[in-house]
């Protein structure tokens, strides 16, 4: 009784009286097996199998678990229902520990209590353990239990038993039917709160009247709840006659199936008005038959309705009308639910079409991506200020803005589209941009200014100009403030008065650097910008342009035209030295034939003969000066070349700079036209003197040199081939150069030397004519430490011997063949005609083309060549012979000039290939080629009369 008292105190029923009567019962069982087995008189045995044998039977029967452990918490037995918990048998519990067989959560409940029945030796009862979670897979389990003592035979706890009972099941019932009850609770809690709440009218009826109802339902239809209890509302009274046979179905309905589906009706109110409801319900009672319906106020939604679709008839008329593409998409599939006329319009598709589309087939398919991104990343609400590109159906693309909102459409997630076309905007926006950077990045100085004159704008190449950097602000600059003092005023006074007045004026003036206030020549034109629409002036522009290249370009220019007209003067004065050394050579030579071997005047005549070279060789120099010189590449000695200028390179050099020659061992030997090389060398020789006004040493150095390929490859910038060369070195002890001189020396024009003082055509005419040479030319210096030039020039393998002056063996003589000489120099002529007829020809002349083509024109056929000068007053040598043409064909034309074959042919005196001698030439070199071009004719004639 105290166990089954102690469970009732402890809240626990049956079971736990149960096990607490069972434990009593095992516990006498455990103990008497025990103390039998320490009894000696087998006769007390005998009388109490019977017992024990009952009590063995029942307890392996129990579905109640039973087992004892000793003071070590180590199992000693257990029953089958106690083993099978475990999972094991009941052997394999024996002497193993409890915390080893019992679950973790099992363990950490039971160990502590079967300690403190071994200490106080109380039975505990009532112990529930619930093993497993909701959760997991395998099913949640309870057990409860009581814990006893078992007393030895001195009367101390030697064990403690337990008794455990599944009570799983029956926990799951209780459990489920307390949900139940609960669950039931809650939907009568609801239901009462739904009726009392005043929303949802709710109502007991039968078939005549309503029976109950709550107050939201009597104040729906207008009636008081006293009038409810007097029974006098009637469904016929509440009911407009039209909706009769609809609340007869749903009475059938009702009958039939136990329940009535919602519907809509009208009910009339006490007042004679009508409300519009939704009603439902279902049978609640059988006798007599009565249900329970809803009733819900239509009322509300009704107006909304209404006021919905005088929205959606407000929105349509918009959404058609607005001049604006207007569309609605589905949020999911993207696909057109509605357009407006704009849309069908601007964009081609007809309303048909559209409704077949998506949004993605508007778009051009390089934007698909882009599109695709900005889809997955939009948000809820309203999108304003996107601009896309999108296509027609002609394939056209327009430019639109986008401006989009989330709406339900039909009960459907859409976007309701407003697209913009901004094509025209953006093409001027274009056009603006194209402008402005037109205007930024243009070469001319570019500025407008504000009425009061301050620079509100300056493009890139106007701050470069006067030195602003790129990051200066320049409102506060006042535009006279970038004037040079030399043309301030006459901005004041003549400029800005213009374009206060809106006009424009041009003028040439000087800006300042504002850094070196150095004046910057310019030239400009100044505008004012007026208002469109009003004339209004607005503002002032000013377009600068720099005429400082320019300038240094018409000096040069004009430089350059001086050296022409020296060049053509010193041309001119060759070519009358070249005809006065002709005959003075050509009178040598008759002076020489006519004195006797052993007469001394022969000395005379060399001499004579040496200084007209001397002077001849001076006329070649002049022409090499102006540029005139033959182009007439041969193999050269360099060296033999540079000892020759020596002399009149100390003589350009002064008293006051050396001039240094070292020459290699072996000859040097090149195939160059020496006028142009002489040039080169000049050119160097005169920069080098400039370079060292205080004095210093000129010096030239020959060598040879093979170029391999590594050479070459270090020199990536130029191709070089590889092979030997003679290389020319020439240094001077001058200022030299830094890198960026270095950088421009052959470039044409450039100079640092003052104005009037150069062309700055020299390095690079020395640079063309050793390219043109097949050679290089590269420059060595650094300031103060003087400039070396190396040009490599082409090794050759043939040799040139000179040869000094000795009167010509004398070639061929003529028979009888008569030449015609035409020259305006009369000793010239003279010379020529008196020569040829000692060499057994027959001469007459004439003293210009005009009169030698009257001459021939009468006696065509009195010649068989003519010898004519390439310049001459009235009619050149080359249209003499162009005349000659036409009037004999074939006859031979021999052209001399003081003037160089290639001069006479860059001038058009000459046609290339004609034979000509370059005066002066020796009487010899006259009969030579007379002789030549003679044969030539003649052989030509022998071929055309050959059959």
């Amino acid at each position: 009784m105290e166990a089954a008292d102690a469970a009732v105190r402890a809240g626990f029923s049956g079971p736990v009286v149960l096990l607490a009567g069972l434990a009593a019962a095992a516990a006498g069982w455990f103990a008497r097996g025990l103390v039998e087995r320490f009894r000696r008189r087998r006769s007390a045995a005998g009388a109490n199998v019977p017992l024990l044998g009952m009590l063995e039977s029942a307890l392996a029967a129990t579905p109640i678990g039973i087992g004892f452990a000793d003071r070590n918490l180590r199992f000693v037995r257990v029953n089958d229902a106690f083993a099978r918990f475990n999972g094991i048998s009941p052997e394999a519990h024996i002497g193993r520990p409890v915390r080893e067989l019992l679950p973790a959560r099992a363990v950490a409940v039971a160990e502590p209590l079967i300690r403190r029945v071994f200490d106080t030796g109380e039975q505990v009862l009532g112990v529930h353990v619930r093993l497993g979670e909701a959760s997991a897979a395998e099913p949640v389990r309870d057990f409860y239990g009581n814990l006893f003592p078992v007393r030895g035979p001195f009367g101390r706890v030697a064990w403690v038993g337990a008794t455990v009972l599944d009570v799983s099941a029956r926990m799951r019932t209780e459990e489920e039917r307390e949900r139940l009850v609960a669950a039931l609770r809650e939907s009568e809690a609801r239901v009462r709160a739904l009726s009392e709440s005043g929303v949802i009218g709710m109502l007991v009826a039968d078939a005549e009247r309503i029976i109950d109802a709550n107050d939201a339902f009597l104040d729906l239809i207008g009636y008081s709840r006293a009038e409810l209890l007097a029974r006098t509302i009637q469904w016929s009274g509440i009911t407009p006659p039209e909706y009769a046979e609809a609340d007869a179905r749903a009475l059938q309905e009702l009958r039939e199936t136990g329940v009535v589906r919602p519907f809509e009706k009208e009910y009339l109110r006490k007042d004679g008005s009508r409300v519009p409801v939704v009603i439902g319900g279902a049978i609640t009672g059988t006798s007599p038959v009565e249900w329970t319906c809803f009733v819900i106020d239509e009322s509300e939604r009704k107006r909304a309705e209404a006021e919905m679709r005088a929205s959606e008839a407000r929105y349509r008329s918009l959404f058609d009308r607005l001049p604006s593409p207007m569309w609605v998409y589905d949020y999911e599939s993207l696909r057109f639910l509605d357009v407006n006329q704009a849309a069908i319009d601007q964009y081609g598709w007809t309303r048909e079409e559209f409704l077949r589309m998506s949004i993605r087939d508007i778009r051009p398919p390089e934007d698909l991506a882009g599109f695709d991104a900005r889809l997955r990343a939009r948000g809820p609400g309203v999108t304003v200020g996107g601009r896309f590109r999108h296509r027609c159906k002609d394939g056209r693309a327009i430019e639109v803005e986008i401006a989009s909102q989330e709406v339900l459409f039909g009960g459907m997630r859409a976007r309701l589209v407003l697209a913009t076309d901004v094509t025209a905007r953006v093409q001027i926006e274009e056009d603006v941009q194209r402008f402005v950077s037109l205007v930024e990045n243009a070469g001319d100085f570019i500025a407008m200014v504000s009425p009061d004159w301050r620079v509100v704008y300056l493009n890139k190449a106007g701050r470069a100009l006067v030195g602003l950097p790129a990051e200066a602000v320049v409102g506060d600059v006042d535009i006279t403030a970038v004037w040079h003092e030399d043309s301030r005023e006459a901005v004041w006074r003549d400029v800005l008065p213009r374009l206060a007045d809106g006009q424009s004026r041009d003028f040439d003036g000087r800006l300042r650097h504002v850094v070196t206030g150095e004046p910057i020549d310019v030239e400009c034109n100044a505008f004012g910008i007026r208002d469109a629409k009003t004339g209004r002036v607005l503002a002032g522009a000013f377009v600068v342009r720099d005429l400082t290249e320019r300038k240094r370009v018409d000096e040069h220019l004009r430089q350059a035209q001086r050296m022409e007209a020296i060049g053509r003067v010193a041309g001119g004065v060759a070519h009358e030295v070249n005809n006065m050394m002709t005959v003075i050579l050509g009178f040598c030579t008759f002076l020489a034939k006519g004195l006797a071997d052993a007469d001394e005047r022969h000395q005379d005549v060399a001499q004579i003969a040496r200084a007209a070279e001397r002077a001849a060789e001076v006329s070649r120099q002049l022409l090499a000066y102006s540029r005139r010189q033959l182009l007439q590449p041969r193999v050269l000695e360099l060296n033999r070349v540079l000892m020759d200028m020596e002399s009149v390179l100390r003589r350009l050099m002064g008293e006051d700079r050396a001039v240094v020659l070292r020459f290699d061992g072996d000859a040097s030997w090149i195939k160059t036209d020496r006028a142009q090389l002489e040039q080169v060398i000049l050119n160097l020789a005169l920069n080098a003197r400039d370079a060292m006004p205080q004095g210093g040493r000129f010096s030239m150095e020959t060598s040879l040199i093979n170029l391999d390929a590594e050479y070459a490859r270090l020199r990536p910038a130029t191709v070089v081939r590889p092979g030997p060369y003679v290389l020319l070195t020439v240094s001077d002890t001058g200022r030299g150069m830094d890198a960026a001189t270095k950088a421009q020396v052959f470039d044409p024009f450039f100079t640092t030397k003052p104005v009037g003082h150069g062309t700055g055509l020299g390095l690079s005419m020395a640079y063309g004519i050793i390219k043109q040479s097949n050679g290089y030319i590269w420059v060595y210096s650094e300031p103060g430490e003087g400039t070396t030039f190396k040009i490599y020039l082409p090794q050759v393998e043939e040799s040139g011997v000179p040869v000094p002056w000795t009167p010509a063996q004398a070639p061929p003589r003529g028979a009888g063949e008569r030449i015609l000489v035409v020259e305006d120099e009369e000793l010239v002529r003279d010379f020529a005609c008196r020569f040829l007829r000692n060499e057994g020809y027959v001469t007459r002349e004439s003293e210009d083309g005009v009169d030698a083509l009257v001459l021939l024109r009468m006696q065509p056929d009195a010649v068989d060549l003519v010898l004519t000068d390439a310049v001459m007053p009235r009619m050149s040598g080359r249209e003499l012979a162009d005349h000659l043409a036409s009037l004999r064909p074939g006859l031979p034309v021999l052209f001399m000039s003081g003037y160089t074959n290639d001069e006479i042919i860059r001038r058009g005196l000459l046609k290339p290939g004609a034979p000509f001698l370059q005066k002066p030439f020796s009487p010899e070199a006259l009969a030579t080629k007379v002789r030549e071009v003679l044969d030539a004719a003649r052989r030509r004639s022998e071929v055309v009369a050959t059959p």
